[in-house]
């Protein structure tokens, strides 16, 4: 029993979890945090999170035969015969109807948020996954839902006649999170070289020449995005902070967030999961604590 709840958990990839952590930029983002506010947006993260699981869940029961012929996979409880099938499935098809029924508690939006990131996460796991940029751009737009979903449970009644996002924001989120996972690619493609296409099919499409210019653009991309949210947003009074004009400190330090990450690409040789470079490195944890600080000082 031990060993079967050990890899169901290990199936469910609890780790992973800290990608959800994006949905309470809502209460960033808002000028007035309330106890309702932290339990809509704590009930969207556990929505978020259980929904990722189910699609983990899935895609190790779609991606099964090959995980057997797989150097690494071949040890995931699948394969090795720690879970079956049936109790993947069940497993699966419980925590997706948990997800759905805490996100509907939320609101009928985070809901409908929720159901489409499911919808597109299974496609992924189903084939989108195989199609080179597609698979990029599908996992940078999970990331725009979940900062979607937490505005969402963000709003109250003091501050529904208020927009507390602008389209640059989520652009930013959007390009913010496809320099993520293309430097992750690129460090797929550099460390497993000619047999990156046995760990992940798409990558023999990939050069390390085009991922990085497609680094290139997303780093780009990001800052100005996030410039722009906050010079127009200062401009059109849509930001909801006491001193919006003093929001500017923040773009070095965002520039110097995304710049940092490089380096740690670049320079370390490193980039292969995100959440382990926000662990790891120093430089990172200060910059992001120093962004939160400002933000609430700000408030």
């Amino acid at each position: 029993m031990k060993t079967f709840l050990s890899g169901i958990i290990r199936l469910a990839r609890p780790k992973q979890c800290s990608k959800n952590l994006l949905v309470f930029c809502g209460i960033l983002l808002t000028p007035i945090i309330t106890l309702s506010m932290l339990k809509a947006e704590f009930l969207t993260f556990i929505a978020f999170s259980l929904t990722s699981m189910s699609v983990y869940m899935l895609n190790d029961i779609i991606d099964l035969k090959n995980d057997r012929q797989h150097p690494r996979k071949q040890f995931r409880p699948l394969p090795q015969g720690i879970v079956t099938v049936p109790q993947a499935a069940a497993t699966s098809a419980l925590c997706l109807i948990l997800g759905i029924t805490i996100a509907a508690a939320v609101s009928k939006i985070v809901l409908a948020v929720i159901a489409c990131y499911y919808i597109m996460t299974t496609a992924y796991t189903i084939c989108l996954k195989h199609q080179v940029i597609v698979d990029v751009m599908c996992v940078a737009a999970g990331f725009v839902l979940r900062a979607v979903a937490g505005i969402t449970a963000a709003v109250t009644p003091q501050n529904q006649d208020k927009p507390i996002v602008t389209s640059w924001f989520l652009a930013c989120i959007f390009f913010l999170a496809l320099f993520l996972v293309l430097c992750k690619r690129r460090h797929e493609r550099a460390l497993l070289e000619d047999t990156a296409g046995n760990h992940r099919p798409v990558l023999d499409k990939y050069t390390i020449p085009l991922l990085d210019q497609m680094v290139s653009v997303a780093t780009s991309s990001a800052i100005i995005c996030y410039s722009l949210y906050v010079i127009l947003g200062v401009k059109e009074s849509s930001l909801h902070f006491r001193h919006p004009q003093w929001l500017v400190l923040t773009i070095p330090i965002v520039a110097y967030t995304i710049l940092r990450y490089l380096y740690v690409v670049y320079g370390k040789k490193e980039g292969g999961t995100p959440e382990d470079i926000l662990i790891k490195d120093h430089g990172m944890q200060l910059s992001i604590l120093l962004f939160i600080a400002v933000i609430f000082a700000l408030k």
